[in-house]
């Protein structure tokens, strides 16, 4: 019977079309592994594309904790806020409440 890697010539397509070999047990048997073959090389490609890098290595003595550098936003949403009125104050007001939260300052 035909191997794998003759599936889609056209003499297995010639012998399925005429109710041959190509249809017989072993016939069926070679086409599904070649399907479940190409399914699978398929899906090899989609994951590699997906695929996210490796982050880089941490130093020892890097870590820095989250919000460590935004002390000088902090100082300039406190200036802003001075003289902000309305929404603006609120949306300031806001902003400076999460940069403290993160920095660790409440």
């Amino acid at each position: 019977m035909a191997a794998a890697a003759e599936i889609g010539s056209p003499d297995f397509k010639a012998s399925y079309g005429a109710c041959g070999p190509a249809r017989s047990f072993d016939g069926q048997k070679g086409l599904a592994a070649e399907a479940i073959l190409h399914l699978g090389k398929q899906k090899n490609i989609e994951l590699a594309s997906k695929r996210a890098p490796v982050p880089p290595v941490q130093q020892p003595g890097v870590y820095s904790p989250r919000g460590a550098d935004n002390e000088a936003e902090i100082a300039s949403l406190k200036r802003e806020m001075e003289t902000a009125v309305g929404k603006k104050a609120e949306r300031l007001g806001f902003r400076l409440l999460q940069l403290q939260r993160q920095a660790g300052m409440l």
